[in-house]
This record gives structure tokens, sequence and C-alpha cells, in this order.
């Protein structure tokens, strides 16, 4: 082939197919190396797995690029492949440009008979052994990944307490296990002889083997790997820019370019024709962030849920009919036919999407809560067709539209949401019931608060409720429909400005959320700037000759009080439009919203220097907050804060005060809770609020269950609750039964293991999760009188668990915050997530400790 590169008109390269057994051969013979340049071999277990899979099934996994040696101006110093030993370094016939991570995974996992230097999900370096899982990965209806086995340099996988659970470390035992070492996979005759004389040459065992031989293994044997060779007669230069450009560094190819290569082979150019349907799709605005994926995951909806409506027309049971999908396996096996088929009404769903949320007042792509919830719109309309135009449809998918914005439904998991939606909107359509998301869609009234961004999708959502609304600019009176959203260029800015809101003292968490933002025009928000509303309006209604009737009309459909700007009262304002923020909301999700807590928080007490608690106070949901007051006049003593949630109400007094105990005790008279903090441990007076007001503080202590322990009825029995869950959790991943001991404490039948499993619901923090437990001395001696123990705390639910070995809990103890009082005392342990890491907080100044590693939900293979 000839092209131009760097100037020189030059034949670049040929291209062809080679065996994988071939180019194997010639890593370990050395003929084939790596450029020094090349960077090292860095693919996790996961990748590797993944890559075995592929071949086993005879799926494409890219080309590789090779240059040929021998251009005495083109010496690179080279080196071997991963995992290969040679006495002497030969000279190289090729080196790899680009394929090192395929070709170094598939050496050491075939060829090299050691384990496989890899990393697992945290990076860590591991040695891995891979097997095939021989019935699975004969099942039709198995995940092909599924049945590729990665097992620890011994070839044995233990559980916690170091006991051997799985053991492949002989053939007798692969054999037993119905497991082949891929190791083998290109000479399995003498696997086959043992395996037979294993199972004494039984008749079916030697058929599953053939079976076996002949589907999988064969395709090993026979696997062809596109090759691009670049000549001898390459320079230098080019070598290096070629490299720079075409080398993957052993990112996975996408599902697109994994079903362009599969449709290659039926002489199918799917690139060209998505390149065609994406021109199509620029023509909207908001669909300029459809990418290949997000079509080829609509269509694959679409295509199962067809395959479906087609099975159980048949007569197929629901069942057993397949199921409706999208992940990427799932687009994977696509035919080509079926991409035909759906490829230009899909094409048409997206117009019909964009369609839909113009009509719902979102213009650009920058302004859609969630694009991921295109997809199923998408699909929804192509399948609905001409039907979507009714009147009342087009009303139910509003508003499970909304309720998904609303619900913040569409962050994570959604391909498994996609699949519920798409039969469940169509059934509603028809009639049926309400889908899933629109059942159990939910809103809070605190969330208000945290909406600050455009990173959240229902802070897109309210400005685009309010677009909808009209809008008009506050200066020009013109509706913000799409014409002025961009000629005016339109954004969303401070109702109080930001820097008055400062000058005054106000809490930037209400000045910066949305309660206080609305869409206006950039030359508006130049004559708003700083000032204050009763100072800028009057100016914006001279400039743009304004009644006042006039702007309290625009206010209003802005779901502002005017007075409450005019007067510059921003509490009442924001009382006021919160509430009516509410109100819209509400009205799209057709549900209505729990008001408990809306402006229930005396912000006035974060002027005074308990400022920094009460704000973290404040950001825990469903608090009622307010400032205290003297109890009487004898003690001179007060509160400084009453926090209440529900019917449970605690008075917060300082501890430093000289008058702190009377006060207490005055208090208590009354039959009040009263906690005294102070400013110097302000973590440990949020983790004492929040124990004081949780329901199950009874249920955490330590109370031995005996024979003739009166128990209240509903507690001799009690239901299957989050605790009880997760010590079932905790019994399957130890491999033993846990039998109650405490309320909280439970220990193995043979005495050898005690667990105390404390619960916490979710808190959100500063944004983040958050999860408050508290440990107590009487726990910390049940467990000591065991020799082999844990502390198990259950994030909120039973698949969030974190096992603490008891002895590393010790040594941590005088790290955390204590609370010390008449009648107990106990520990603040608090698991902080944040950005895939579970930490433990300390005491100032000592950090977090990353206890990751601890979680149940951490792969332990």
């Amino acid at each position: 082939m000839e092209v131009d590169l760097l100037g020189m008109t030059m034949t670049t390269f040929d291209s062809g197919r080679e065996g994988l057994i071939d180019l194997l051969q010639g890593i370990r013979k050395g003929d084939i190396q790596l450029p020094d340049f090349q960077r090292g071999w860095v693919w996790d277990d996961e990748h590797v797995r993944s890559l075995l899979a592929s071949i086993s099934l005879s799926y494409p996994i890219g080309a590789v690029m090779m240059l040929h040696t021998g251009n005495p101006d083109v010496k690179f110093k080279t080196r071997i492949v991963e995992g290969l030993q040679l006495s002497t370094l030969p000279e190289a016939d090729r080196l790899i440009l680009d394929g090192q991570q395929r070709l170094t995974s598939l050496f050491q996992a075939l060829n090299t008979e050691k384990p496989v230097l890899t990393r697992d999900i945290r990076g860590r370096e591991i040695q891995r052994w891979y097997y095939i899982d021989i019935e699975a990965a004969l099942n039709p209806y198995s995940d092909r990944e599924d049945a590729i086995i990665s097992v620890p340099e011994t070839r044995q996988v233990k559980n916690f307490r170091g006991e051997i659970t799985e053991d492949y470390s002989t053939p007798d035992k692969e054999y037993e296990n119905g497991l082949f070492p891929i190791s083998q996979v290109f000479d399995c005759s003498s696997w086959r002889e043992g395996h037979q004389e294993f199972w004494d040459y039984d008749r079916d065992k030697i058929k599953l083997f053939s079976q076996f031989e002949r589907e999988i293994v064969k395709r090993f044997d026979k696997y062809q790997v596109p090759v691009i060779s670049l000549g001898r007669e390459t320079p230098k230069e080019a070598v290096c820019q070629v490299f720079e450009k075409v080398n993957t560094g052993g990112v996975s190819l996408t599902v697109f370019e994994l079903l362009t290569a599969t449709f290659a082979a039926e002489d199918y150019l799917l690139r060209q024709d998505w390149e065609q349907r994406q021109a199509q799709l620029n023509h909207f605005q908001m669909l300029h962030g459809i990418a290949s994926t997000d079509f080829l995951q609509a269509l694959t909806l679409v295509a199962s849920q067809e395959r479906r409506r087609l099975a159980i027309s048949g007569g197929t049971v629901a069942e057993k009919a397949p199921g409706v999908t999208c992940k990427r396996k799932d687009i994977l096996k696509l035919t080509l036919e079926e991409y035909k088929t759906w490829a230009n009404a899909v094409t048409s769903g997206f117009q019909e999407t964009a369609k839909f949320l113009h009509g719902q007042k979102i213009f650009t792509a920058r302004d859609i809560p969630y694009k991921t919830q295109l997809v199923p719109l998408t699909a929804i309309f192509t399948l609905l067709g001409d039907k979507a135009q009714n009147h009342g449809i087009r009303l139910k998918l509003a508003q499970w539209y909304w309720c998904g914005v609303f619900g913040e439904l569409y962050g994570s998991a959604i391909e498994s949401r996609f699949a519920k939606d798409l039969p469940e909107v169509l059934a509603w359509a028809e009639g049926g019931s309400k889908p899933d998301t629109v059942a159990t869609a939910n809103f809070t009234s605190g969330r208000l608060l945290g909406l600050r961004t455009r990173n959240s999708a229902a802070y897109k959502g309210i400005y685009a409720l309010l677009l909808q609304d009209g809008g008009p600019d506050f200066c020009s009176g013109i509706p913000i429909d799409e014409q002025v959203y961009f000629d005016d260029k339109v954004d969303i800015h401070h109702i109080f400005p930001k820097d008055w809101c400062k000058k005054q003292g106000l809490d930037v968490k209400r000045y910066d959320s949305a309660v206080n933002k609305t869409p206006i025009s950039a030359r508006t928000n130049r004559k708003i700037s700083s000032k204050s509303p009763g100072t800028y309006l009057p100016i914006l209604q001279k400039s743009a000759d304004i009644s006042d009737d006039q702007m309290e009309s625009i206010l209003y459909d802005h779901l502002i009080d005017p007075d409450t700007l005019r007067q510059d009262d921003f509490e009442r304002f924001f009382r006021t439009r919160e509430s009516a923020l509410l109100d819209r909301i509400s009205g799209v999700m057709g549900k209505s919203i729990s008001r408990e807590g809306i402006s229930s928080i005396d912000y006035s007490l974060f002027s005074s220097d308990w400022h920094p608690f009460l704000k973290s106070l404040s950001e825990l949901d469903g608090l009622a907050i307010a400032s205290g007051s003297n109890i009487d006049e004898d003690t001179d003593g007060s509160y400084f804060a009453v926090v209440a949630r529900g019917e449970r109400i605690i008075h917060l007094v300082d501890g430093n005060m000289p008058s702190a105990v009377a006060t207490k005790s005055v208090l208590e008279q009354s039959s009040s809770t009263v906690l005294l903090v102070t400013h110097q441990e302000p973590e440990v007076g949020l983790a004492s609020v929040i124990f004081a007001l949780q329901e199950t503080t009874e249920q955490d202590s330590v109370v031995p269950i005996t024979d003739d322990t009166e128990l209240p009825n509903e507690k001799r029995e009690p239901k299957v609750d989050f605790r009880q869950l997760c010590v079932n959790r905790l019994s399957s991943e130890l491999g033993l039964t846990l039998l109650p001991e405490t309320r909280t404490g439970y220990v193995s039948v043979d005495n050898s293991v005690a667990v105390i499993c404390t619960i916490s619901k979710n808190y959100q923090v500063s944004g983040h999760d958050s999860y408050w437990f508290a440990f107590h001395p009487s726990q910390k001696e049940f467990l000591q009188r065991y020799p082999k123990s844990y502390v198990a705390l259950g994030c909120g639910a039973p698949e969030h668990i974190v096992l603490l070995p008891f002895q590393e809990l010790v040594s941590w103890l005088d790290d955390f915050w204590t609370t010390e009082k008449e009648d107990r005392s106990y520990w603040h342990i608090r698991v902080h997530k944040k950005n895939g890491l579970l930490e433990l907080d300390r005491k100032k100044g000592l950090g977090r400790l990353d206890v990751t590693s601890y979680s149940l939900s951490s792969n332990y293979r």
C-alpha cells in the first residue's frame, strides 16, 4: 500500500493472518521481541480472562502490528516478552509495535507453564493460573467469561480464616472439578489421558471432553490473528509516529470496534454506516453527545424485546423466554440481520427522543439531566411507533421521564434499569401498571440544598421545568424559548447574588443551592452584578420600561415571591421558593413530596462559634435545628441548640459552660434528652447526636440472651431484618453457622469464632456516604473471650459489610473519638465512602484509615 508519510511516498505495510500458535512460538524462540520504548506489561486479571474467553469463542481480538528488523538506520534496543527466559538473546526478526498486552497475556497463560504475573482490581501484583470450566464453557446460555477461572499461584482458594475452600493443586483435583488448565491447550493429550483414567474411562466423561476438545480447545489451535507488518525500509521517524498513534496502551477494544470486526467478516462496513447515522442525529443539538455505544445499546434493547415477544407469542412461557437486555456481551451477540432490521427504526427513535426533549424545554446536550436515559427512551419510541403521538401515552412518558430525573435513578446499574424500563413502560402505555421507575422514584425536600451545580441531574431538571413555565427574562420580559436561549446566552444564575450573600454572612449551602438560582440572560446577569434584589429590580424595570405588575408576573413565573426580593428578605424568599419548587417537582412526578424539615434549620446559629458543628449536623437528612434559650433564672443555664427528628428531641448543652451539669440536670427532670458537647471535639458531638436519634440504639446494646430473659413478644421471634441479613451473609462468607449470644454478639457452633455485628443507615455528610457505629467496652470484652473474632459493620445494606479482625480494631481504638457518660461509654467508628474507598475517621491530625480491603464487596479471589 502506498501512502505519503512524513512527506515521503513509500510502501508502508502489508497485512495478513498468522496462527496464534505460530506467533507464540516466535515469541518463545526470541524471533519476536519488543522495542525498548514499549511500556511494560500492565494488563490485569480481568483483562486476561476476557481475552482468553474471546479466543475460546473465536472472537476477533484485533490486529497486531509488527516491524521487520534489518534496516541499519532503524536500530532500537530490544527486549524479550515478559515471562520468557532465554540464556542468550538472539537477534529479533520482528518487533511488536501494537498488541503487546494481548500477545504477552496469551504467551504467559498458554506457553510458559508458570503462573501469569498480573494485577488485581486495585493494581496490586498477583500471580494467577487460568482454567476453563468444561461444563460451563459448553453451556450455550453461560457467559464465557464466567467459564474462565483464575486461581492463585498455589492453585488453592482460601477464605478469611485461611481455610482452603477450592483446591486444584494436583491433576486429580483438576479432573474431579472439571477444570482444564489453559496452559495445556496446545497439547492436551496427557491431560486427556489422565482425565479418562481418573474417571475410570466413564463413557459420558470421555464424550464430554471430546466435545470440549472439539468445540473449545481446537479454537486455540486454529485461531488466526490479523498481522500488519511494516517493511524493513520504514524509516525510524515513521515507526515512532505510527507507534504513538496506533498503540492502544492496554485499553480493551470498545464494543463498537468488536462488532465492526464481526460484521466485516460479512462484508458490512459498520463504521461507515454509523458515521452516516451520526450525521443525521447531529442535526439535533441535544443528540450531539450520542455515541456509537448508545446507539448499539438502544438497538440491542429493541432487538432483545422483539426476540422475547416473538418467543412468548410462539408459546414459550415467560420464565423461559429470552430476556430484555443491552449489556456489552449481549450487544456482541447482535446479528447483522438484526442490525439491518432495526437500525433505521432506532435512528428515527432517537430523532423522536430529541423532539420529546425539545417539548420538555431541553435544548442542548449540555442540559440533558441523564444522557443515559435517552437509551431506554429511544427504545420506547422505536417500539411504540405512531402510538407515541397519543396524548395520554405522551403524558405517561413525561411522568416516567421526570421520575427518572428527580428520582436520580440513572446514575448507576443503568443496564438493568434499561431492561426493566422498556417492557414496563410499553405495558403501561397499553393500560398496565406503573413501571418501577415511576413507582419507586422519590424526591426528598432536603435534596434541594444539595443541588448546586450542573453535575446533578435534578439540578438540570429544575431549570427545564422553569423554562416550561415561560420564565421570562428579568430585563427583556421575553419568555425564554429556544430562540432567546441561544441568542441571549441564557444560563443559570443567582437570584440573590453570591457576593451580596457572602457579605451578609449567609450559609453557602443555601445561597448556592438551586433554590437561589434561575435562568437569566447573560446581559441581565451583568446588570444585576453584586447588587441586592431590592436594588437591582428598580434598575432593571427602569432600563426595560417594565411596570411593577409586569415584573411581579415575571417573578411569579420563576416561582419567586416578588415582595421577598424587593425587601431583600432572603429567609422568607428561600422558604417560599423552596416550597414552590417542591410543588412543581411533585407535579411532574405525579406524586407527593414529604415536606418534613423544610426550612426547619435556624441558620442564624451559623454565625456562632458552633458554626462548623451545626453546619455538619444540618447536612443530615430530616433534622430540625433551632436555637436554644435560658432554662430558668436560678441556674443561669442555657442550651445552645435543640435538634429534632420526628418525635425525638435532643437539647445540646455546651459542656465547657460552668453551668453545663446543672443545666443538664434541670432539662432531664422534664424528661428531655440532653447531650453535653464541646467545641474541641465536634466529631464526637455529631456522632452522639446521630446515636441518640437512632431508633436502633437499644438493639445495639450488648445484653446477654438467656432462657429466662424477658423480651417483648415481638422480640422473641424477631422478623428477618437488616442485622439478621448481615449475619446470614457473614455465615456464608466465613463458612460457618453463627448463633446469637447477645443482642449484637454471635458465636460459631464450635465456639471458635465470635462476631459483633453492628449496623448503620446511610448518612449523607458533605455529599458523601457515611456510616456511624458505637463500639462498647462490653463488646470488646465479649470478643476477647474467643480465639478468633471480628467486628462486622453493616453499611446501609447486607451487600456492604466491612469485616474487621478484632485484633486489628483493638490496635486502632486509641485513635477514635470516644463518648464518656455516667452510665456508659463507647468508641465512635465512622466509615466514610469516597471515590470508591472506605475509610475510618480518626482524631484530628491522624488522617483517615483505608479499610477498603476489609469490605466483603471486594474481590478476594
